[in-house]
């Protein structure tokens, strides 16, 4: 036998033991497949966000209350004093159920104690089938309320022909009598003529100064003041009228250079005259001008 192994044979030696050791039932080893690495996501930059404007309606600065003008709240004093001075007349005709009105017209009270200025027409008709049987008096308190009816009248004076009646409230709506002392009402003084025709002289001759005229006839106190224009920054002629009446018992008022009142005290017109002088004075001073004519 040839001692030489060829290669060759060597060769197939090796196969046929790898193919035994196949059949004989090995188990081939177990191959763990790695899961293929996954890729982190890319994160892509933001966009930032375009500013929004944010828009800014304009503030409005507060606005302050505008300032009160001189002389207003005097004049709103006036016109509070006149809405209570005057009263609405109904004409009253008596039936099986009461009062019916007739017909209503309006009047002004002319002291406090209940005397009232109307017209003829209204207190009264020429035609005595159609004369009222009462004359109701309704009072207003707010101008924003109906005059209420409180009182009953009775004609004084009466004269067709001016068209003018004088009433005065007599009774309640019972017909109980009313003491004149305890109405004490807004009212409305009558003037004078001459006071004011007086005045009027007396102003044009003094040039700058201040009149204050007074008078006292049947039980009733009468005053009418008036002030020169180049006074009127200073002194207002309504402010210092009711100032003076009221020592009288009365009131009145008027523009800064004219004004009238009333008072019932006339044994108080010398004393409240002569209180005139220390108002003016008193002004004068608060003021630092000069004296005053008056």
């Amino acid at each position: 036998m040839n001692k030489n192994i060829s290669p060759l044979f060597i060769s197939l030696l090796i196969l046929s033991a790898l193919a035994c050791n196949l059949s004989s039932g090995g188990a081939l080893p177990t191959v763990t497949p790695t899961a293929r690495p996954t890729q982190a996501p890319v994160r892509q930059p933001e966009t930032p966000a375009p500013p929004t404007e944010t828009s800014t309606a304009p503030t409005t600065p507060p606005t302050e209350a505008p300032a009160t003008p001189p002389g207003a709240e005097e004049e709103h004093r006036r016109i509070r004093h006149l809405i209570r001075a005057t009263v609405q007349i109904i004409a009253l005709q008596e039936g099986p159920n009461g009062y019916q009105p007739l017909w209503t017209g309006s009047g002004t009270i002319v002291s406090p104690d209940g005397y009232i200025l109307t017209n003829a027409h209204v207190a009264t008709d020429p035609d005595p089938a159609y004369r009222p049987d009462a004359l109701g008096i309704a009072l207003t308190s707010h101008s924003d309320e109906p005059p209420e009816l409180t009182y009953l009248a009775e004609v004084v004076a009466v004269d067709p022909r001016l068209d003018l009646a004088v009433l005065r409230i007599a009774t309640d709506l019972n017909g109980r009598p009313v003491d004149p002392a305890s109405l004490n009402l807004a009212y409305v003084p009558l003037g004078h003529s001459h006071h004011r025709e007086l005045g009027d002289r007396l102003r044009d001759r003094m040039g700058s100064g201040i009149i204050v005229l007074g008078s006292a006839a049947k039980g009733k106190v009468s005053f009418v003041a008036m002030v020169t224009r180049d006074l009127t920054p200073r002194f207002h002629a309504g402010e210092l009228v009711r100032e003076i009446a009221a020592l009288t018992g009365g009131s009145g008022g008027g523009r800064p250079e004219m004004a009238q009142a009333g008072g019932k005290h006339p044994e108080r017109l010398d004393d409240a005259l002569a209180q005139v002088f220390e108002r003016v004075a008193e002004k004068s001073a608060e003021s630092g001008k000069t004296r005053v004519d008056v």
